[in-house]
């Protein structure tokens, strides 16, 4: 089991990122540490094109920080940008797609080489399943997207979601007080 001195944002097979700015690893029945920045808060950890993902954010404000592993052990930057904060991150159709709460994502077609994009909605929380990516608003507003990059609004809202699912061949949007969004399709939602 996992005990360390953090605040547990994520945790992928036997990787876990934390608020401390560290990452850690669990091999060989014990943890280890195997990056340290105390100046990165990070967001949340994912896996996709056989990589290990962190994105997080600097603690002197909107800096977002992508770092990229192959085994959970070595860790590189793979982005750094002072245009916003990460929110959230999925991985899907083979890109990863960070979102901002801004009219940015920022998208990599690998990993490693990542660009930012405008666009036309303030996503705050970013899903992927049955071939299409999710996000949510501050103001529930849910998009739908094929490829990362063209964003369609869709029908309903995702209320005050802080997490965005795709499992039992549904999106489900949990966000605080109990509200919970559903969509088959991900492009009509109902609460």
């Amino acid at each position: 089991s996992w005990q360390v001195d953090a605040d547990v944002y994520a945790v992928v097979g036997s990787v876990m990122a934390g608020n401390n700015g560290n990452i850690y690893c669990h091999t060989s029945g014990k943890i280890t540490t195997v990056r340290t920045d105390n100046t990165v808060s990070w967001v949340k950890i994912i896996r996709g094109n056989g990589l290990y993902v962190a994105a997080g954010n600097s603690s002197y404000g909107k800096y977002a920080n992508i770092w990229i592993s192959s085994d959970g052990l070595s860790w590189q930057e793979a982005m750094s940008s002072s245009a916003c904060a990460i929110t959230d991150i999925a991985y899907g159709n083979g890109k990863f797609v960070a979102v901002t709460g801004e009219k940015t994502i920022f998208i990599s077609q690998g990993g490693s080489i990542w660009q930012s994009r405008s666009v036309s909605m303030n996503a705050e929380i970013v899903g992927f399943g049955a071939g299409k990516f999710v996000a949510a608003t501050d103001l529930n507003a849910p998009y739908s997207s094929a490829d990362g990059i063209t964003w369609k609004r869709c029908s309903g809202n995702i209320l005050y979601a802080s997490m965005l699912e795709y499992g039992d061949n549904k999106f489900t949007g949990i966000g605080g007080s109990g509200w919970v969004s559903q969509s088959a399709d991900g492009s009509t939602w109902t609460t």
